[in-house]
């Protein structure tokens, strides 16, 4: 297991929070977080596992709303620095989160990106669903 990885997993562990764990093939892990009826994949790569990647796929966006989401994502990205927005090839609205990590503080700093990506999400929660939805 990659140390960053499993130093998060001990945290997880240590606070009783439910989560998913998966170790790929090629040597990443992932550790699946659920929040408010989505998921945070969190990706964990590199010789330690200090590449982080966090993903929610945030919503689904029907064909006639694309402009709407990419205009809206635009103008989250410009507010928010810690997340980025955008529609992917499936047309999921996403929320993404990169960071490196150190072993020495692996466990509290993927916890600390993990709680400003729920909240950043419950943040842009109106905007987002607006483009979509209005």
């Amino acid at each position: 297991m990659l140390k960053c990885a499993e130093l998060f997993k001990n945290l997880l562990d240590e606070k009783e929070f439910h989560y998913d764990y998966r170790e790929f093939d090629d040597g990443k892990v992932s550790i699946d977080f659920p929040y408010s009826g989505k998921i945070a994949r969190c990706i964990f790569g590199g010789d330690e596992g200090e590449y982080l990647s966090i993903y929610i796929i945030y919503e689904s966006v029907p064909e006639n709303k694309l402009a709407e989401a990419v205009f809206a994502c635009n103008s989250l990205n410009s507010e928010y620095k810690w997340v980025k927005f955008y529609v992917d090839d499936d047309k999921d609205l996403m929320l993404q989160d990169d960071a490196i990590l150190s072993p020495d503080n692996a466990a509290d700093e993927s916890m600390e990106l993990l709680v400003r990506i729920f909240n950043i999400a419950n943040d842009a929660k109106a905007t987002l669903m607006k483009a979509i939805y209005a």
